[in-house]
């Protein structure tokens, strides 16, 4: 059934979306419209109620009616009339049908409108008003803002404009929406339904060349039919099958040499993963992991992780970050350093070097040996350097026969110890590889 098929599918999901999404603009619009419009009728009536409220209440040397001429001008620039009420006295927009009928008992009767003849804040309300005498009902918006004067009576200014202009606009607008919204859904069920039989018949064909490449079939071509969107499709398809052999190819050969790196390596190689169990090692490692059980006496498998790896992976898990251990197996020393792996964010895993440190720390400790027997020899002719120099200094010899004996034992070490530093200079010039050997021919009789 078409229903079934990717072509349906398509079709009926490019429908829905187009039509939600003209479902919701749609509602936005008509909304955003309507808000705005009366925000700002508010915003406007407001401003003038209050800029009418203080030039009644601060009237600055005009007259009344030359005040209430003001404000009429004001209201008639926005189309709106006014009515003024103060004590027992009303004014209003005479040439303004908007404010016929209305008078201070018409506001005193509604709750919301009275509060600005109370003083207590300004007010604003939309809605359908009876109009008294008029027996009928007009769609308004009234704003009421207090009035108090100097002799602190209290009144209201009120500012009543009459929405049904706005009101025919927004009407308008919506069928207007409505026609553009059903007409676009219209063409989109038509637009879908080739746009979806187009593309379904190449589709298919890669989709059954995507299934040949996933099973390892990377001579499989897509046909280019069209010049389109879908033949760039087929082309880019064709184009990254032969990158991905190429790619597979090259990442086979790394992981040949990667593999051959590994085996030949000196140090061992541990690849644990985010359970701190061994994924691969290189034969160093496997010979520390055998060592390691066979010391410990474990029947565990040769692939079960140490527990000072274990721990040490950890510790790494909890600090992101490289750890170093020294550990000591079957008299050989190993220090191993491992360092976290991350998949963005995540630790998936860490990757282990033991380096077999014993040779290396056989040569500290006998350099450490050579430096203390060095400072031994060294310091015995220098004490005694010093000490028959101070004999000397210090007139103990008592015969000039006496002092010479001191001066020759002096020289005596002097060359003892020079004969010492010359050796140490050799062994450097030996271990850094500048040595050069003086040659002469000799009698091999003298030896015998």
């Amino acid at each position: 059934m078409i229903w079934r098929s990717m072509i349906g599918k398509l079709w009926a999901t490019i429908i829905a979306i187009v039509t939600i999404v003209l479902l919701f603009l749609t509602l936005f619009l008509l909304q955003f419209f309507q808000n705005n419009n009366i925000q700002q009728a508010e915003q406007q009536m407001e401003k003038i109620g209050r800029k009418s409220a203080e030039l009644v209440v601060h009237p600055q040397g005009r007259t009344m009616n030359e005040t209430l001429s003001t404000v009429n001008d004001l209201a008639d620039v926005y189309n709106a009339g006014y009515v003024l009420v103060l004590r027992n006295q009303e004014w209003r927009s005479a040439s303004k049908t908007v404010t016929f009928g209305l008078h201070r008992a018409f506001f005193e009767q509604d709750a919301t409108l009275k509060q600005a003849l109370t003083g207590r804040k300004p007010v604003k309300k939309i809605g359908m008003f009876q109009v008294p005498k008029k027996h009928s009902s007009k769609r308004l918006l009234v704003v009421g803002v207090p009035v108090r004067n100097e002799s602190g009576t209290y009144g209201a200014v009120y500012m009543v404009q009459s929405i049904q202009i706005a009101q025919n606009a927004i009407d308008q607008s919506k069928k207007l929406i409505f026609i553009a919204a059903g007409f676009s859904i219209l063409l989109t069920t038509f637009f879908a339904f080739f746009l979806s039989t187009r593309i379904g018949s190449p589709l298919r064909k890669m989709r059954k060349a995507a299934r040949q490449v996933a099973l390892g079939n990377f001579d499989i071509k897509v046909p280019v039919v069209t010049r389109d969107e879908v033949g760039d499709l087929a082309v880019a398809f064709n184009h990254m099958r032969e990158k991905l052999k190429e790619n597979m190819n090259a990442l086979r050969q790394e992981k040949e040499q990667l593999a051959g790196i590994l085996q030949n390596m000196a140090d061992g190689v541990l690849l644990m993963d985010t359970k701190a169990q061994i994924v691969a090692a290189n034969p160093p490692a496997a010979h520390f992991i055998y060592s390691w059980n066979y010391e410990h006496k474990s029947i565990r498998s040769h692939a079960e992780t140490p527990d000072p790896l274990k721990k040490l992976f950890h510790r790494i898990a909890e600090k992101n970050e490289q750890q170093t251990l020294e550990l000591e197996v079957q008299g050989r020393i190993w220090v191993v350093i491992l360092r976290p792996l991350y998949d963005q964010e995540k630790v998936r895993g860490s990757v282990a070097v033991l380096r077999d440190m014993t040779e290396e720390r056989h040569n500290d400790q006998m350099i450490r040996s050579f430096v203390a027997n060095v400072s031994h020899e060294l310091r015995t002719p220098i004490a005694m350097m010093q000490g028959y120099s101070e004999a000397i200094i210090d007139d103990i010899a008592e015969s000039v026969q006496d002092k010479k004996d001191m001066a020759q034992i002096i020289v005596d070490e002097s060359k003892r110890m020079g004969r010492l530093v010359n050796e140490l200079l050799d062994l450097a010039k030996l271990e850094a590889g500048h040595f050069q050997l003086d040659r002469h021919k000799v009698a091999l009789g003298d030896f015998f």
